[in-house]
């Protein structure tokens, strides 16, 4: 039986839902803002459409970036804004499966290139890059 986009947009909504309780959202300072350092060093070409959001946790335990569809490639990330060595996870937002980034952990010094691994289960480019001190997100 064929998805219907109403389906499909649940399960998205549902797999949203599932990653925002994974994480104490309420601690993240948005990349740039409020004294949080520029925490996307190099994303390539800065536009609406391919424009990654960051923040991380004022106490340096973890750190989230969201790549749009449109954004294909790496993105370097200033790992100084942790406070200690960082797992990092692809997370796909339309499977709501983490994958563990091979050489995790990774030092909180200086800066550091994530690339995806390809598409997302729904064919899509879109991910969402989590660093955190803790061995699980």
């Amino acid at each position: 039986m064929a998805a219907t986009p109403g389906n499909e947009n649940t399960k998205d909504m549902d797999h949203l839902n599932h990653f925002i309780q994974s994480i104490a959202w309420w601690k993240l300072v948005p990349s740039g803002l409020d004294g949080m350092k520029d925490l996307i060093i190099d994303a390539g070409a800065d536009t609406t459409v391919t424009y990654v959001a960051s923040s991380c946790s004022r106490d340096g335990s973890f750190l989230v970036a969201y790549l749009p569809p449109a954004r294909t490639g790496s993105i370097t990330v200033d790992m100084s804004a942790l406070k200690n060595k960082a797992y990092g996870y692809w997370f796909d937002p339309t499977s709501g499966k983490y994958t563990v980034i091979e050489g995790s952990p990774f030092k909180n010094k200086g800066t550091l290139p994530f690339t995806p691994t390809g598409v997302n289960s729904n064919n899509e480019n879109d991910w969402v890059l989590v660093l955190t001190i803790n061995k699980r997100p």
